[in-house]
């Protein structure tokens, strides 16, 4: 069921919460009272949290499984980090620019299929099922933050003199070894899943490779960073990043292998 219809009230509600934090963009009004960013930035995961429960009870199961689902969490996971960079680091840019990387996952679930519901396929009801999607999708959460701020480095002027943390890059680096050690705890969660439901760690199959080949592509990032890669150069790898995570989150289905793909449940 793929059609606009299908989207509940609370899809747009959730949508509304996260695009309002963005008028903080708009120089006249960032002289708006101080308190307003909290509310506002929290609105967004807010109703996001009740809409994923209504889900959870309606279906049955986690929504955790069609893509619709997996980029109404993905926006969960953005607004969810979305609170400590405004409450922890004092600072709004990168809250709103969580946001929007929220806003943008909502509106792919809006494109995407999934949005009835369907009953849990038997391989995925594990206890692992939970946290290897909850790790995981956190760490995409901090790999599309990163690519944002990493953006955001690109298109403006080097500011040698301002806080490591006030650099846009400094924050991308630290969401990528964050994002980077999420995977990696959920491709060990996964291992450990596999050689529980199909008697093997590891199978070679099209979403497991992709896997491996976006883990690598990190692990040579942090490298090339830790050695002395330039903040431009840094930047350009980390946008760069995002066309094999989604590849390997929305891409599998496009593989003539992807019929056999383990992973392949609907």
């Amino acid at each position: 069921m793929n059609d606009l219809a299908a989207l509940q009230p609370l899809h747009w509600v959730s949508l509304l919460g996260f695009l309002l934090p963005l008028l903080g963009l708009v120089p006249a009004l960032r002289r708006l009272p101080g308190w307003l960013a909290l509310p506002l930035v929290a609105a967004g995961p807010v109703a996001l949290t009740v809409l994923l429960g209504q889900r959870w009870v309606e279906s049955g199961r986690p929504p955790l499984q069609s893509q619709y689902e997996t980029a109404l969490f993905l926006a969960w996971c953005l607004g969810v980090l979305a609170l400590p960079a405004l409450l922890g680091l004092r600072r709004l840019l990168p809250a709103l620019v969580l946001c929007l990387a929220a806003a943008l996952a909502l509106g792919l679930g809006t494109l995407a299929g999934g949005k009835g519901g369907s009953p849990l396929p038997p391989a995925l009801a594990s206890i692992w099922f939970i946290p290897h999607v909850l790790v995981y999708f956190f760490g995409y959460a901090c790999f599309l933050a990163a690519a944002l701020l990493a953006v955001v480095q690109l298109t403006r002027a080097p500011a040698p003199g301002a806080p490591w943390l006030q650099q846009p890059q400094a924050l991308a680096d630290l969401l990528v070894y964050s994002g980077f050690a999420l995977i990696t705890l959920g491709m060990t969660m996964g291992c450990v899943w596999a050689a529980e439901v199909w008697g093997g760690w590891w199978s070679w199959d099209p979403k497991e490779t992709w896997a491996l080949l976006t883990w690598l592509y990190y692990l040579n990032l942090i490298h090339l960073r830790l050695a002395g890669l330039g903040d431009r150069e840094a930047a350009l790898r980390t946008v760069a990043g995002l066309l094999l995570i989604a590849f390997t989150w929305l891409g599998m289905k496009l593989l003539p292998a992807s019929p056999a793909d383990l992973h392949v449940y609907q």
